[in-house]
């Protein structure tokens, strides 16, 4: 469905015009699906190495030097949390928070009870292109 038309004018009197998704931007559909699936698996490692090794392992390793193991982790992953749906924005309307809040929470667990990196970032590139593919058949 086309949300936004853009006008595009080339030269005087032609005029084009763009239908553009307000979720894809227009942007996704045009780049080889490849592409999008090395894109998507390269953000999942990547989000999941700040996010959880560094924030969830780093705050807590340095808080349980201070607090308990147990307070130290449950600190880590309210602070881990808060620092990924401020990092994803984008998520203003509560339904799309409430999920960016749940997957944020999950992987920090995952994170916590199996302490692998490689575990919560194939389960995030996963749910990454996942979600693109759903995103790409719904434009």
């Amino acid at each position: 469905p086309c949300h936004r038309v853009r006008r595009v004018a080339h030269d005087v009197g032609q005029v084009e015009h763009h239908c553009e998704s307000p979720r894809l931007n227009g942007e996704i559909p045009r780049i080889g699906s490849y592409a999008v699936f090395a894109g998507m698996a390269a953000a999942g490692f990547a989000e999941e190495l700040l996010f959880r090794f560094v924030l969830v392992g780093g705050v807590t390793v340095l808080l349980g030097l201070f607090i308990p193991a147990k307070i130290a982790v449950i600190a880590a992953v309210v602070i881990s949390t808060a620092v990924f749906v401020y990092a994803h924005e984008e998520y203003r309307d509560w339904y799309t928070l409430s999920v960016c809040v749940a997957m944020s929470l999950v992987m920090c667990i995952a994170f916590a009870v199996t302490g692998s990196y490689v575990v919560v970032a194939l389960a995030h590139a996963a749910y990454d292109i996942i979600d693109i593919e759903i995103e790409v058949r719904a434009w």
